[in-house]
């Protein structure tokens, strides 16, 4: 058997996306066929990146037949888990989220987006405190949402896709990751590039996906990853959005983009979004465009 030990707490920042590049790393190249995972040193995760250990545990070990346990959780580490669905899946008895504040971890199929736009809807956007948009304007957040899930089916072999999230009370932003292990951006993009015979004239290749109308499809349909509308709103929102995916990282967080190289490779994509729930504004569509009002 083989043991891994967490070093350090599981929380939104780079260095604890570097923590789960790397653990990715070792999943995917492990030949033991039992590992065991420490959090003995871990404090506190953020429940949206078990929406990630999810995705790893199933694709890299469930899938092969290799066992994982999980072992030295604190107690506070096991109650964030038994209350947002993930303790189930490592034996944890269920407890009720009284507080409402977990979005609940769940796996999808890539052919079950209908599945998926529900999940979103009653646990995000049916939810009292998220910020007043119209109906027209929530509609086309979701949509874009729905985007970066139906990317996994058109642009990876993967075949699920992993989901949950958390309110934080404090920071008042509720945090909600996407993940799938599958081909990754870069990957997409340099073969995308290959197949047309075009030069590449970029090495930011989560920015380069990321503008409008850059698209990996073969065809004449409309391109980007589906963030337009979400990047717009997320900034307007004064929100959080991430994009990790092989050794990148996507960041735009106070008003500011910054892309990172890390240390290790994410096999895979994770997207995750923070909506600022402290907003006051009140958001429209205006000719397929998000716009923030007040009265």
């Amino acid at each position: 058997m083989r043991t891994l030990t967490i070093k350090r707490d599981i929380d939104n920042g780079l260095k604890a996306k570097n923590l789960l590049a790397r653990l990715s790393e070792i999943l995917s190249s492990a030949k033991e066929n039992e590992i065991s995972i420490s959090f003995e040193e871990v404090s506190f995760i953020a429940a949206n990146q078990l929406a990630v250990l999810g995705a790893l545990f199933d694709e890299f070990c469930g899938a092969s037949g290799k066992q994982i346990y999980i072992n030295d959780l604190s107690p506070r580490l096991k109650m964030v888990m038994q209350k947002n669905g993930f303790g189930q899946r490592i034996g944890l008895e269920p407890i009720m989220d009284r507080f409402h504040t977990t979005i609940p971890y769940r796996e999808f199929q890539t052919n079950e987006s209908d599945e998926f736009e529900k999940y979103l809807i009653l646990n995000i956007f049916q939810r009292n405190d998220i910020p007043m948009m119209s109906d027209a304007a929530k509609n086309t957040i979701i949509d874009n949402i729905l985007e970066v899930f139906n990317n996994v089916k058109e642009h990876t072999t993967s075949k699920s896709v992993y989901a949950c999230g958390q309110f934080f009370p404090k920071s008042k932003k509720m945090y909600f990751s996407i993940v799938d292990v599958g081909e990754t951006i870069k990957e997409n993009v340099v073969n995308y590039f290959e197949l047309m015979k075009k030069d590449l004239e970029t090495s930011n290749y989560i920015e380069w996906a990321m503008k409008e109308g850059n698209s990996t499809r073969n065809n004449d349909s409309p391109g980007g990853l589906g963030f337009s509308m979400l990047s717009r709103f997320i900034e307007l929102n004064k929100g959080e959005l991430s994009i990790v995916s092989d050794n990148e990282c996507y960041e735009f967080k106070v008003n500011k983009y910054r892309t990172s190289q890390m240390s290790y490779r994410f096999m895979g994509t994770i997207v995750t979004v923070a909506i600022n729930m402290r907003d006051t504004f009140s958001y429209l569509s205006v000719n397929n465009n998000i716009e923030q009002i007040i009265f």
